[in-house]
């Protein structure tokens, strides 16, 4: 099948998370098809990833994708399910993100000879990931002969949107810092007895921009915002309690962890600089989720593994561009949960999680041509 037909059939099946059911049948379908045994691991109700596999013995070669894409965002020029070309540019709702390196990843398994090759493609990526991190715990042993991770899944960074010489060997971890913040009720009328939870909060959002950030020789420096403040007063009293939330970006050797006490640690320098007062007690902790906060990996180009994909996509398209995630992906979780080599490729395309979201044609078939490449020179 084409390529673009084929993604053309992706972006039409709504899959935004968690409604993956009918895009997970046309899969499963897709693949059997093409001689491999699937597997449907329970995720949760209706929800499933796929695990598949063709071929058998010596080491396997592992590609990844996720058929999740976000809900639909801002006003489109053409059907966000209707997968319509314009200027060489193929747009639809996960064109970029990530059916367009789905789309490769399965073209390129037709010309597949009897190589061992396995693919994982999960549900919820798009959310917290409860779809690779069900695979990587529950099913640990279906990887164990795995050597190679060849992701599609973008991973967009300042300095790339992605195509076939952009090689992509590493990416920033995540967590969601939860600030909660208890001053002092008193009569509105005479403020000046109590403290008020949302100025000491505002406070700290508006120093934020100092707490300490770690920097990596290749995945760059930490990065926090604000992404939410909120209190408010529920009588004539001065609101008592307030939180905030950081989103925190985080390199090695930083971790989840690590961050919660760094901004711990950060709230102790405000009160030292008498910037909170000192009734105020502030309780900083992890935002709880039903999934691990995914932390950062680094893929090394002297693995020969790694190192052969290199020497493919130069040999056939150019040199190499290295890259490096500033997001977290479900690659995160296979290459720190399975300990295995992750490389990222995948066409070249803007607007994820926008309106007009796309991918470039000609580099959705060169990555197709390269995945194929990958395929036949493995052993």
């Amino acid at each position: 099948m084409e390529v673009e037909k084929l993604l053309g059939e992706l972006v039409h099946i709504k899959s935004s998370f968690p409604e993956e059911a009918e895009i997970c049948n046309y899969l499963e379908g897709y693949l059997k098809e093409r001689g491999f045994m699937v597997e449907r691991l329970l995720v949760e109700d209706n929800r499933y990833d796929l695990l598949a596999e063709r071929g058998s013995g010596g080491d396997a070669l592992l590609f990844y994708g996720h058929m999740d894409t976000v809900p639909l965002y801002g006003t489109w020029e053409s059907d966000p399910f209707t997968l319509t070309e314009r200027g060489g540019k193929l747009y639809g709702l996960g064109a970029r993100d990530m059916k367009g390196g789905l789309a490769a990843i399965l073209t390129a398994l037709d010309s597949a000879g009897d190589q061992h090759i396995k693919v994982l493609i999960c549900v919820d990526e798009e959310n917290i990931s409860k779809g690779a991190w069900k695979a990587v715990v529950d099913r640990r042993d279906w990887f164990k002969d795995v050597k190679l991770v060849v992701s599609g899944d973008g991973a967009t960074s300042q300095t790339s949107n992605g195509g076939v010489t952009t090689v992509t060997l590493g990416r920033r971890g995540r967590c969601v810092v939860t600030i909660d913040v208890r001053g002092l009720s008193s009569h509105g009328a005479d403020p000046g007895k109590g403290v008020n939870a949302i100025n000491e909060a505002a406070r700290i959002a508006d120093n934020a921009h100092r707490i300490p950030l770690n920097t990596h020789q290749k995945l760059g420096s930490d990065g926090i915002f604000v992404r939410m403040i909120e209190g408010r007063a529920t009588s004539l009293s001065l609101p008592e309690n307030a939180s905030l939330e950081l989103d925190c970006h985080f390199v090695p050797p930083g971790s989840a962890e690590e961050m919660r006490q760094r901004v711990e640690k950060f709230i102790g320098t405000l009160r030292q600089e008498g910037k909170l007062d000192d009734r105020t007690v502030v309780t900083v902790a992890l935002r709880k989720r039903e999934t691990p906060y995914l932390e950062p990996y680094v893929t090394s180009e002297d693995d020969e593994r790694v190192g052969n994909v290199i020497q493919i996509v130069r040999e056939n398209f150019g040199e190499i561009v290295r890259n490096y995630g500033s997001s977290v992906a479900d690659d995160n979780a296979l290459a720190r949960v399975l300990n295995v080599p992750v490389v990222t490729l995948w066409p070249e395309g803007r607007n994820a999680h926008a309106q007009n979201e796309y991918s470039v044609k000609k580099s959705l078939q060169d990555v197709t041509a390269l995945f194929t490449m990958i395929i036949s020179n493995w052993k």
